[in-house]
C-alpha cells in the first residue's frame, strides 16, 4: 500500500511539474530572448559596494559605446561580442576599482543563471533562469546590481522596453501587467524553481 502511495504520489509530482512547464511556455520565451547584466559585490560592506556601483559605471560606459560601434543588432550578437570583449571589460573594472594589481580579483562569465523576481523600471521580471553577463569582485558575496543589457535598457538613452520590437505584444503584456498574468507567472516560477533545485544552479542574491 505504501508503495502504492509513493508512486501515485510521484505521479502527481511529474504532472505538476510538466503542467507547470506547459502553461508557463509563454514566459519562458520571453525570459529565452533576454541578457541580464549583474555586477556582484565581494561583500556587502560599504566600500564593497561602492566598488561594485564604480565598477558599473565603467563597464556601462564602455558598452555604450562598444555595442554601438559594432552594431550589435540580435542577442546572439551581443553575447558573441561581450566574449570577445570579456578581457578588455576585465582591465576595464580593475581600473575602476583601482586594483590593476589584483586580476584575479574580477571573474567575467556568460552563464545561465537563477534570479529572483525583480521590478525594473515600470515591469516585473519573474524568478527564474536567464542568461547573463556576470561581472564578480572579489568573493562575490554581497548584494549585485543588475538590469536588462539585451534589449538595451541599461544603456544610456536607449529606448523604452515598449518601443524595442524584441518581444511579442502578449510577451510585453505579461511583464508590464502581471497581475493578469499570474497563474502562467507562478507555474513558470515554480518549474524554473524545481529546475533550478535539480541542476544545482548557480543563484544570484540581488540588491
Amino acid at each position: 500500500m505504501k508503495k502504492l502511495l509513493y508512486s501515485f504520489g510521484i505521479a502527481l509530482f511529474v504532472l505538476a511539474v510538466a503542467g507547470s512547464a506547459s502553461e508557463g511556455q509563454e514566459v519562458r520565451s520571453l525570459a529565452d530572448k533576454l541578457l541580464r547584466i549583474h555586477v556582484i559585490a565581494d561583500s556587502d560592506c560599504e566600500e564593497a559596494q561602492s566598488e561594485k556601483l564604480d565598477a558599473r559605471d565603467a563597464v556601462i560606459g564602455y558598452l555604450e559605446k562598444r555595442l554601438k560601434e559594432a552594431g550589435a543588432g540580435s542577442k546572439q550578437e551581443v553575447m558573441t561580442l561581450l566574449s570577445m570583449e570579456s578581457e578588455r571589460i576585465s582591465r576595464l573594472v580593475l581600473e575602476s576599482i583601482d586594483r590593476e594589481d589584483e586580476p584575479g580579483y574580477v571573474d567575467i562569465s556568460i552563464e545561465t543563471a537563477y534570479a529572483n523576481r525583480r521590478e525594473y523600471d515600470g515591469f516585473t521580471l519573474p524568478a527564474g533562469e536567464y542568461d547573463c553577463l556576470c561581472i564578480r569582485l572579489g568573493d562575490a558575496k554581497g548584494k549585485n546590481w543588475w538590469c536588462v543589457l539585451y534589449p538595451s535598457l541599461c544603456i544610456s538613452g536607449s529606448s523604452r522596453l515598449e518601443d524595442i520590437k524584441v518581444l511579442t505584444d502578449e510577451e510585453l503584456a505579461i511583464i508590464c501587467e502581471p497581475e493578469e498574468f499570474k497563474y502562467k507567472i507562478f507555474c513558470f516560477e515554480l518549474f524554473e524553481r524545481i529546475k533550478a533545485f535539480f541542476k544545482g544552479s548557480q543563484r544570484l542574491t540581488q540588491g
